[in-house]
């Protein structure tokens, strides 16, 4: 048995790198500082099984083992999860499989891909979830839109399923859709926010008194929203600055109708982080609020589609 690289080893990990750049959709190889992309699109072109997966790969280093290309970040689309198995197997129209047929078991990352790498590889990353939504919705006979508590009126578009333990992706696309969020009604709802509470002349007032006020009941009401969920009531208290008038009066409020806006500790450190890259692409991305737990553990979900602006240009160039 080879040398061994947590529970891996290193002919597994060489195996699992080689298998994706054959059958994974896209896959992203590091090497030094530039990106090689392999584009499999022939095999989707060929209607032969391919794995629905956006891989990341580059080099592992440790003691005497040492690897060019190994997996540091999988991205799953679809229903696929990333580092779950894969199986595939072409089937003829009565069902019996054909030639074709292939296994990737479930598999390890080599290393953490570091925030420096994911700032590198992360335009491609987007550029490769662009051809895939194009692609996907180019088959689509109903293209459509879905209404979403919040953003209302959202494309419909490709779910990604990043795991949490790659933490700089992860938060990443956390941010993508708190920016998306932001732009299409939390800084509205801030300018609102701002202007019910900005005519109180005190910062301190007492539950009893604020029950009775009727801008601090407008705010109560819009912080009950069903698409406010605590994390986003965060979202909307970061657009004060701390401790300011405005912040002041939005906690007690909070406090004085038992609205929850707690965060748990991974949450609060996405919000103090900075995204790698802000997006300007043909794509956005928002977190769907039902995650799917069955198929995604320990990992999220986002839908990504493309922009108004985006989608009017590649419909309008259709035949």
């Amino acid at each position: 048995m080879g040398a061994k690289c947590k529970t891996a080893t290193v002919e597994k990990l060489q195996r699992d790198a080689e298998r994706l750049k054959k059958y994974a959709r896209f896959v992203l190889v590091l090497e030094d500082d530039r990106v090689r992309v392999i584009d499999n699109v022939d095999r989707r072109n060929k209607k032969l099984p391919y794995a629905r997966v956006i891989a990341v790969l580059g080099a592992f280093q440790r003691e005497d083992i040492k690897l060019s290309g190994s997996i540091l970040m999988e991205i799953g689309y679809c229903r696929t999860r990333p580092y779950a198995c894969l199986e595939e197997h072409l089937k003829d129209r009565n069902g019996d499989c054909l030639r074709e047929r292939w296994k990737i078991t479930s598999r390890r990352r080599a290393r953490e891909l570091s925030r420096e790498e994911l700032e590198l590889v992360y335009p491609y990353i987007v550029h490769c979830m662009t051809s895939i939504v194009i692609e996907h919705r180019s088959l689509w006979k109903t293209k459509g839109r879905w209404w979403v508590n919040g953003p209302g009126p959202v494309e419909r578009g490709i779910h990604f399923t990043v795991a949490e333990r790659d933490v700089h992706m992860f938060r990443q696309m956390v941010l993508e859709d708190v920016m998306y969020r932001k732009k299409r009604y939390i800084h509205g709802h801030s300018r609102r926010v701002a202007r019910f509470l900005g005519g109180y002349k005190s910062s301190y007032y007492s539950s009893k008194q604020l029950k009775r006020f009727g801008r601090a009941l407008d705010v109560k009401d819009l912080l009950l929203q069903p698409h406010y969920s605590p994390f986003y009531r965060e979202v909307l208290r970061r657009c004060f600055k701390k401790g300011s008038h405005v912040q002041l009066l939005l906690d007690k409020i909070a406090e004085t109708f038992k609205i929850d806006i707690s965060v748990s500790e991974q949450d609060e450190a996405i919000l103090d982080s900075k995204p790698v890259l802000l997006k300007s692409g043909m794509i956005e991305c928002h977190r769907p609020k039902r995650q799917r737990i069955l198929h995604s553990r320990n990992a999220g979900v986002f839908e990504m589609f493309l922009k108004k602006i985006s989608r009017e240009e590649i419909d309008a160039a259709l035949p």
